[in-house]
């Protein structure tokens, strides 16, 4: 889900686009049209009147380079491995990403390139945007098989550098250090509610405890497949934007791509049909699933730390209330308090006994 201002890019932020161009001997006076402004600034590239690569400008403070290096090294192993992810694309010294020297003095901007992906989002967060029952069902199936696939190769990639990245475990979600801010420090939750979450937490803690993080629930996943984050071209599906990418539980990447939707009536249909997707490719014990109120409520905290940290962003400012609700909602269900009414469509009908099913099958 990084700096810059309310509305759009500055300027300068521009000029620093442009001066990123010629690393990847791209004239700096291509044209760029914006089209993401929430976490990076991420711009198109487009060459004789087309689309032909994507620049990003990343926020500054957030990523070492030495971490950008290890998300753009994982999704060129992925997208060898057949994993429909935009290609990295080298500087023309061979490096994975440049850095440019902002007008403010304020400290440099690392800048990568990306092969253009064609498609439409599966998705809007801020708009909560899902689409029809049908096409949810169809497009969130093959999001599921997607997700088995990265995290089928995350069990089994062994790369030749350590990776760096941060970690979405207990203390990346619910410490006061966590990766994108401490949920309890955002002004507009009242005492009682800051309390309600806090409880939640305890619990989170004990059951993320007594679930472990042994390697087959826990390791390098993309964290933030978000609607915005799939890109939908007739029956290809595409997965985009590992900016958040880290450590964390397989399991947590399926409650991350429905959270937007819980509370709505497309969550339970986008649930089953991600299962039903995930199963057909790798397995998921049933037994895990008991956990999944626990990754919803991680998801819901880590986005208050990050509404706390981006508060200027239009994004922060428009799912507030969504994300607050629901984050409450969720911690009053897993603390026993029913101090929350709201209807939480995803207690817990869920296709237990088909979960793995077709995954079993092929192993007969």
């Amino acid at each position: 889900m990084n700096d810059f201002s309310v509305v759009g890019p500055s300027p300068a932020l521009v000029g620093v686009a442009r001066s990123a161009l010629p690393s990847w001997g791209i004239a700096p006076d291509a044209n760029l049209r914006l089209l993401k402004y929430r976490e990076n600034a991420v711009f198109a590239v487009d060459i004789d009147g087309k689309p032909t690569h994507v620049l990003r400008v990343h926020r500054r403070g957030y990523h070492t380079d030495a971490a950008l290096r290890s998300e753009l090294l994982w999704m060129t192993a992925l997208n060898d491995h057949g994993i429909p992810t935009p290609r990295v694309m080298p500087t023309g010294q061979g490096d994975l990403i440049t850095r440019v020297t902002a007008t403010d003095k304020a400290g440099q901007f690392q800048c990568d390139l990306l092969s253009w992906v064609a498609g439409v989002p599966l998705g809007s967060i801020e708009s909560k945007s899902f689409g029809k029952e049908e096409f949810i069902e169809r497009a969130y199936e093959q999001v599921g098989r997607l997700a088995a696939q990265v995290h089928l190769h995350s069990e089994q990639w062994r790369p030749a550098e350590p990776v760096h990245r941060h970690s979405w475990d207990e203390e990346g979600c619910l410490g006061r250090a966590a990766v994108w801010g401490y949920y309890g420090d955002l002004d507009a939750l009242t005492a009682p509610e800051r309390a309600l979450l806090h409880r939640g937490a305890i619990v989170a803690r004990q059951r993320l405890a007594e679930f472990g993080k042994p390697g087959d629930r826990f390791g390098l996943i993309h964290a933030d497949l978000v609607p915005e984050n799939v890109l939908i071209d007739g029956e290809a599906c595409t997965l985009i934007d590992f900016d958040d990418a880290g450590f964390g539980w397989y399991l947590s990447d399926i409650a991350i791509a429905v959270f937007f939707q819980v509370g709505t009536a497309s969550f339970a249909p986008a649930l089953h049909a991600m299962l039903r997707g995930y199963g057909q490719v790798r397995h998921l014990p049933a037994g895990d699933l008991h956990m999944l109120d626990v990754m919803l409520f991680l998801r819901g905290v880590a986005v208050l730390g990050w509404i706390k940290t981006r508060g200027e962003t239009e994004t922060a400012k428009q799912i507030k209330q969504s994300v607050t609700e629901i984050a409450l909602s969720i911690a009053a269900n897993l603390s026993g308090d029913p101090v929350r009414n709201m209807d939480l469509n995803f207690k817990f009908e869920l296709p237990i006994t088909r979960i793995g099913v077709n995954h079993a099958e092929r192993q007969k």
